[in-house]
């Protein structure tokens, strides 16, 4: 049974920030580096900035392309409507772009192939299937572009991309992905067309396997790793473009080697190295060590460079390189960070998603597989979001949904970085709110009796925006005190009023005042109690938080814990308070059950069957029903007996549903799963 407890209703799980302060939205500060926490809260207004009436952020334009929601793909059963395109069938693992940069290569869970149109950003043609049963460690397009390569645990597949067809390439062996350790690429396109593949090997046999094109079997192998003689993996692997260099990682060094002779010619040094590159031009490797990129000089193999990370939760496993040698990508938490080579300046981050697939085209742009990778995220040299190709669907998971306007817009935030206006009549998309370049998971709530919505994501900021003019009101910014160099809110909860927010802060909850942006009280909790989801009562005096394996009650008023509804050895997956404040609606792995909040007794469970899997998330419905998101679909229980009254089937949702939220009239339930919005009548 994992411990991380997921989403609840219109919660997020996601991770410790720092104390915030607040900062206007074009205020040169907004990103500075972090800052000392203050503990006591400001005096009331202290930490206000006047709304800035140029304060506008870009929507998204959605084209001609994206703005009709695909109709291709029929919907499930009993589905009212989709807010968003079907991604791929499968989550996609890695992502490779062709030497002319006019196609993409994407593989799934199963090993299966999709050639995309760079151009319209559509599915050109499927390579491999199911009954091949091999998975797929790295992909890359061979030199010249005309095969793709598909390297497995025991043999790569070599597609030629004309015919279609796939010959196998065998090791011998294994290759380096091996027991609990499958870190690192593996394997390299060479020059001359042919490939080479890291693996580990028998101390008596060389780890690194030259494929030739067209070869079946090992050219021929190399790599000794003379000063780790007990170390026979090479757990990554890079060539140099002009040919004459192969660079192998292993667990203290980078070794490198004559392409022609196999000879080695140095060794470097490195800490768990688990990828290396080589500069476009050969002039520079690149090492990717747990918390930093090293560059070594080619010609005087000594260290020139160093491009650090702050954060050392963060294990560097894939790195790229702009085809101009002007721009480091490296994977941080959450997404992306570039690097300039020269001054080694951090330019941009970007992206909702810790250590992803990533690949640079020969354009400059970064194409990189999100959190749940079943969409491809396009950034700009710049940092710049470019938008998917799918119609308007968000690329990352969806965090939360609401209706909105008497029913007639539906609001969605996700892992994206963005929050989403659709129009409820005609599924499509209205507009788009979101930082530029956007950094991390959206959640967002509407406000009570204005027109305002409230966003909180992890680019630090809990932001007002206005829904008829898309002019933001104010910006609370939260910048690190924890040397990090990201923050990110765990949950985030509205009153009923919306007049206070709560944000979980990893070892506090913090409250604020949305209408001045001021900070007005700081709520210690246990240093073991990690909230993963905020809730307030009916009446806006109290905040259930969702701890590991309790449920707290705190009085907001005197900042203390009232009571605690204790899991016992579950692990709080999700829940929801009932409106009258007597039941407490709990989702777990495995089951769900409903507990008087009174005396502490269980009312009655529910169990899930082993393909639904666990209890993502929890809602009560009119007419004594609750909604219970799992896996694959929703469930519809009897609130007063927990008896199942209805699956809702989503075939092709892999991850449970994250998020649920019943409109307006109480007529239509929606249930977001992984990127998509799904609706049924009530």
């Amino acid at each position: 049974m994992r411990k991380r407890a997921l989403s609840g209703v219109v919660f997020t799980v996601l991770a410790s920030c720092g104390e915030p302060h607040a900062v206007a939205p074009n205020h040169p500060k907004a990103t500075a580096q972090p800052t000392v926490a203050v503990i006591a809260p400001p005096p009331p207004n202290a930490a206000f900035q006047p709304p800035n009436e140029d304060a506008t952020y870009p929507f998204d334009p959605f084209d001609a392309l994206r703005v009709k929601v695909a109709d291709s793909a029929p919907l499930p059963p009993a589905v009212k409507q989709r807010f968003g395109a079907l991604p791929p069938s499968r989550p996609m693992e890695h992502v490779a772009v062709s030497p002319d940069g006019a196609l993409w290569a994407t593989c799934d869970t199963v090993g299966i192939i999709l050639l995309w149109d760079a151009k319209r950003g559509s599915v050109q043609k499927t390579l491999g299937d199911e009954k091949q049963g091999r998975d797929c460690r790295t992909l890359f397009f061979s030199a010249d572009g005309k095969r793709l390569i598909a390297p497995a645990y025991e043999a790569a597949r070599v597609f030629d991309l004309e015919t279609g067809k796939a010959s196998l390439a065998t090791y011998g062996g294994t290759s380096s992905y091996y027991g609990s350790d499958p870190h690192g690429w593996g394997a390299a396109p060479l020059k001359n067309g042919g490939f080479v593949v890291a693996t580990c090997r028998r101390s008596s046999e060389e780890a690194i396997l030259v494929f030739d094109k067209d070869a079946g079997s090992p050219s021929r192998t190399m790599g000794r790793f003379k000063k780790d003689l007990d170390e026979h993996c090479a757990y990554s692997i890079a060539a140099s473009a002009d040919g004459k260099w192969i660079a192998a990682g292993g667990r203290d060094h980078v070794y490198l080697f004559d392409a022609k002779t196999g000879e080695e010619k140095a060794a470097l040094p490195g800490n768990s190295v688990h990828a290396v590159a080589f500069s476009p031009d050969g002039g520079r490797i690149y090492i990717a060590e747990r918390t930093a990129v090293n560059a070594f000089d080619m010609t005087t193999h000594t260290a020139v460079a160093s491009y650090g990370f702050l954060d050392t939760h963060v294990w560097v496993e894939s790195i790229a390189i702009s085809p101009d040698n002007s721009t480091l990508f490296a994977p941080s938490r959450p997404g992306v960070k570039a690097f300039d080579t020269a001054s080694r300046r951090e330019i941009w981050q970007a992206g909702a998603f810790l250590a992803p697939r990533f690949a640079a085209s020969p354009t400059g742009e970064l194409l990189t597989l999100p959190s749940y990778p079943r969409v491809i995220a396009r950034f700009s040299k710049q940092g710049e979001r470019l938008g998917p190709y799918d119609r308007g669907s968000h690329d990352g998971v969806i965090r939360s949904i609401a209706f909105v306007d008497k029913d007639t817009r539906l609001l969605t935030a996700a892992d994206d970085g963005e929050t989403r206006v659709w129009d409820v009549e005609k599924s499509t998309p209205l507009f788009t709110f979101a930082r530029r370049p956007s950094s991390g998971s959206a959640i967002a709530s509407p406000r009570v009796g204005t027109r305002e919505v409230v966003t909180v994501s992890t680019a630090c900021a809990l932001t007002v925006w206005n829904m008829d003019t898309r002019v933001i009101r104010g910006r609370l910014n939260v910048m690190p005190t924890n040397g990090a160099s990201w923050c990110s809110f765990r949950a985030f909860a509205l009153s009923p009023d919306g007049n206070t927010a709560a944000l979980n802060m990893g070892s506090h909850i913090q409250l604020v005042n949305v209408e001045t942006l001021a900070l007005t009280k700081r709520i210690e909790l246990q240093k073991d109690d990690r909230t993963d989801a905020l809730q307030f009562s009916a009446d806006g005096h109290r905040l259930w938080v969702g701890v590991h394996k309790a449920i707290l009650e705190v009085d907001l008023q005197k900042g203390q814990v009232l009571q605690s509804l204790d899991l016992q050895n579950e692990y709080l997956r999700s829940f929801t308070i009932s409106a009258n404040g007597k039941v407490a609606l709990i989702g777990t792995t495995g089951m769900a059950f409903a507990m008087s909040i009174a005396d502490k007794k269980t009312l009655w469970e529910h169990k899930v069957s082993q393909e639904q899997f666990e209890v993502t998330a929890a809602l009560f419905l009119p007419g004594d029903r609750v909604a219970l998101g799992v896996r694959g679909g929703v469930v519809l229980v009897d609130e007063k007996k927990g008896a199942a009254l209805k699956t809702l089937n989503l075939p092709d949702v892999y991850q449970g549903v994250g998020s649920l939220a019943v409109s307006e009239n109480g007529k239509v339930l929606a249930a977001g799963a992984e990127n998509v919005v799904w609706t049924w009548d009530l």
